[in-house]
């Protein structure tokens, strides 16, 4: 019988307290969702390199990359592009976690190439519930 990996999701975000939060709601939601988190854009771009032609379903190290939005704006449009550019990495889904913004920054994120924007939740109980929507979205199969 074969076995279905587990899920990989890919944390970018500069606050270690955001990273921390995002880690232990996965793990509040799924136990079977392997998380790795990175404090810049370098880092994640290096383990996704490292993973091309690896285990994640989209043959990348990831099947999911999660950018929150403390660092400034341009460095997470760059991140974006340059992902979305790469042949072996454009396929996984980016999601970006951004405070209250402008519409047009929000449309420069979807134009750019990020899946998904989400307000970042304040309250525990909102992000849990993100991320568990997230989960049933991204790794199926949504209940609504």
């Amino acid at each position: 019988m074969l076995t279905k990996p587990s899920p990989v999701v890919a944390i970018m975000d500069e606050d270690a307290d955001d990273r921390l939060l995002l880690e232990d709601a996965f793990e509040h939601c799924r136990q079977d969702i392997e998380v790795h988190c990175f404090k810049n854009g370098g880092d994640l771009l290096d383990y996704l390199n490292r993973g091309k032609g690896g285990h994640g379903k989209n043959n990348g190290a990831a099947d999911l990359i999660i950018l929150g939005l403390d660092l400034p704006w341009e460095n997470t449009f760059e991140i974006i592009a340059t992902i979305k550019s790469n042949a072996g990495l454009r396929q996984i889904p980016i999601i970006v976690l951004i405070g209250l913004a402008p519409d047009a920054l929000i449309k420069r994120f979807y134009d750019i190439g990020a899946n998904t924007v989400i307000v970042r939740p304040v309250l525990w109980d909102e992000l849990v519930n993100v991320v568990k929507k997230t989960c049933d979205y991204w790794f199926g199969p949504l209940k609504m």
